[in-house]
């Protein structure tokens, strides 16, 4: 079990970057050990962001299946609420089997591994950027923004973003890492990493990293907190003027990005006013997004998409039984990261936070290649909510721990 667990984490992080094939097969290998420890899970363990997910998960299956003479593909959205079980499965496997499958060595492993396909992915992509075409994804590539490995440029801009707050993390706190994982390997790909997230030209992936980065300091370094605000402020504003591809990036999209952006917002405002319970249906709104424009004349662009919002696509596909859930889970997950003070949580409070602002300019709840990331880190840091909060209840039986 522990072997097929790690087996599955490695094989994410390989594919974290470069490729959802690859990550989906993490599905094949923990399967087994989140199928098998069902019946031993300790339910009563887990956390309250934990359930919340739950809760969420079963909003959107009950969405669909509200909404089913109006959902365009039918009960298909349904399998997709596996990217948020599946996770939440494999932390009693991930638990009860931490001390095989964290050992130093597979640390460095699963470390590197992520760190490597993150590198290929920025790499492959600032030179199909510059050439045209991805010769690893063997397709013509843009060449005025870089879009990784992945095709999508929001999408590998917003996980570069995550990434990058990571990063940070292990940066700032190198003395507790330094056994485990090159500070130099670090700092390199830091540097690589960033680099190409500035070459996506993402405004939200941007502010999401920049948002994120004084919430390291924010619970017990109050002083360094708003220093750093101070610094990333000046930073800002020495780029703004230096730069000029930055201030196009922010005052020359009005047409191409902005207009289009404010009508989905304005359309899955108006899509969770018909449906104010439930919503739309998950994975919904966007085929729907064109008519409900034209019925309440938003637009008549013919441009449909998701609400590039996490908050408002919840909205228009759950409604308020979805929101609910939505934000509790987030709120929840932050609160279990004031609680506790060890490294996992002081990296996983800043990474939230990255998600939150991120979430306010694109849908990354629902993006495979994005959800795939922010669950990992999840199921990870509730491995110690698990096991404290079984040691709590004084649990008996095969997987007391």
């Amino acid at each position: 079990m522990p072997y097929l667990l790690f087996a599955g984490l490695f094989i994410w992080s390989l594919g974290s970057f470069t490729s959802i094939t690859i990550m989906s097969l993490y599905f094949l290998f923990v399967a087994i050990p989140a199928i098998y420890f069902l019946k031993n899970t300790n339910f009563r363990a887990w956390s309250k962001s934990t359930w919340a997910l739950v809760a969420f998960s079963f909003v959107l299956i009950l969405s669909v299946l509200v909404n089913r003479e109006i959902m365009v593909e039918g009960f298909k959205p349904i399998a997709k609420v596996k990217y948020f079980l599946l996770f939440l499965l494999t932390i009693a496997p991930l638990a009860f089997y931490r001390e095989k499958v964290f050992t130093k060595r597979n640390i460095k492993f699963l470390t590197y591994g992520l760190l490597l396909s993150a590198t290929v992915a920025a790499i492959s992509g600032m030179i199909a950027m510059n050439t045209g075409f991805n010769f690893l994804r063997q397709k013509e590539a843009s060449i005025d923004r870089n879009a990784g490995l992945f095709g999508m440029l929001m999408t590998y801009a917003h996980a570069g973003a995550l990434l990058q707050v990571l990063l940070t993390g292990l940066l700032i706190y190198r003395d507790e890492v330094k056994e485990l994982i090159s500070i130099k390997i670090v700092a390199a790909v830091w540097i690589i990493n960033l680099l190409s997230l500035y070459l996506t030209y993402t405004r939200g992936a941007w502010i999401a990293f920049a948002v994120a980065i004084p919430f390291f300091f924010f619970l017990r370094k109050k002083k360094e907190f708003f220093v750093t605000i101070a610094g990333i402020a000046v930073i800002g504003t020495l780029v703004w003027f230096s730069v000029p591809k930055v201030r196009e990036t922010f005052t020359e999209r009005q047409v191409q990005s902005d207009d289009v952006r404010i009508g989905l917002w304005k359309a899955a405002l108006k899509a969770f006013e018909e449906r104010p319970i439930l919503g739309m249906g998950f994975h919904n709104f966007e085929p729907l997004s064109v008519p409900i424009k034209e019925k309440y004349q938003i637009s008549t662009d013919g441009i449909y998409g998701h609400a590039h919002n996490n908050y408002l696509e919840v909205l228009a596909v759950s409604g308020l039984l979805g929101i609910i859930a939505f934000t509790a889970w987030q709120l929840l997950w932050l609160w279990e990261c004031v609680k506790r003070n060890d490294l996992i949580a002081r990296l996983c409070f800043p990474f939230i936070i990255a998600f939150m602002a991120g979430g306010l300019t694109q849908v990354t709840v629902f993006d495979g290649e994005d959800i795939f990331f922010i669950m990992i880190v999840f199921s990870i840091f509730q491995i110690k909510n698990y096991l404290d909060n079984a040691a709590a209840a004084a649990i008996k039986g095969k997987v007391t721990v």
